[in-house]
C-alpha cells in the first residue's frame, strides 16, 4: 500500500504534527506546557500531540501532584492559575474537587490587541451607584462639576 502523497511522517519525532500557525503557516511541532512554583522552579512539564488545550489542566496537575508526592512534598498547591485556553466547566470542577488545590484562577476571557482595561473608579462607591452613574462629590454633598450646559449650533 502506498501513502497519499499529502501525508507526511517526521521520523525523528513520531509524536509531533503538522499544525497550521497564524504566522507562518504549517509547521512541524508539539504542544509543550509547564507547571512552575512560587519560585518559577519547573515542577512538572509535558509536550503532547493534542493541540487542545482545554483538555491539559488535569493530566497536568495529577502529573504535578505524583511528583510533589515523589519529592516528599506534602503541601497543598496554594493557587493554581491558568490562561483563558485552559477555562471550561469541567476544568473548573476538576479543580474545584481536588483536595491538594485551595484555589485556582482560570482566565474567563481575552482582550484584543489595542483594547485596554477599563480604569478603576476612584473613591467610594455607593452600593446603589455604578460606576457610568457616579458623580464625584465633595465631603459637603455638593457636586465638583458645574452643572451640565447643551450647546446648540445652527
Amino acid at each position: 500500500m502506498v501513502p497519499a502523497e499529502k501525508v507526511q511522517r517526521n521520523f525523528t519525532d513520531p509524536e509531533s504534527r503538522v499544525v497550521k500557525t497564524s504566522n507562518k503557516g504549517p509547521n512541524q511541532r508539539g504542544n509543550a506546557r509547564a507547571v512552575v512554583n512560587e519560585e518559577q522552579i519547573i515542577v512538572s512539564r509535558n509536550v503532547t500531540d493534542q493541540f487542545d488545550d482545554v483538555r491539559q489542566p488535569d493530566p497536568m496537575l495529577q502529573q504535578t501532584i505524583k511528583n510533589m508526592d515523589t519529592a516528599g512534598v506534602v503541601n497543598d498547591i496554594n493557587a493554581f492559575t491558568g490562561d483563558v485556553v485552559y477555562f471550561s466547566e469541567n476544568n473548573v470542577g476538576i479543580l474545584k474537587s481536588n483536595d491538594r488545590v485551595s484555589d485556582a484562577f482560570l482566565a474567563t476571557g481575552r482582550l484584543k490587541h489595542n483594547q485596554r482595561i477599563p480604569a478603576d473608579p476612584r473613591g467610594h462607591l455607593p452600593h446603589v451607584q455604578t460606576r457610568d452613574n457616579r458623580r464625584p462629590e465633595s465631603r459637603s454633598g455638593t457636586s465638583h462639576h458645574s452643572p451640565e450646559t447643551s450647546i446648540n449650533r445652527e
